[in-house]
């Protein structure tokens, strides 16, 4: 069974947290599309008002790009 939703339905879920996957926070320091992906997800979470997880953070480059960009909590 497939499962599609839009974006739209974001605003209705009973969530406090979103969680940016570590396919693509472990590739941001050499994939420029992982960088926007994560970037673009932060905002849409915090326009939200919803605390923003990455999961996957493993060095210190990484590390440093999510605290520029404003994630919330960093789990390893």
């Amino acid at each position: 069974m497939q499962r599609n939703s839009s974006l739209g339905r974001l605003r209705e879920l009973p969530i406090h947290e979103m969680k940016i996957d570590r396919s693509f926070v472990q590739r941001i320091a050499v994939d420029h599309r992982d960088r926007a992906v994560v970037r673009s997800a932060v905002q849409l979470g915090h326009a939200l008002d919803l605390m923003v997880v990455a999961e996957g953070v493993e060095d210190e480059h990484t590390l440093s790009h999510l605290r520029r960009e404003g994630c919330d909590l960093l789990q390893g």
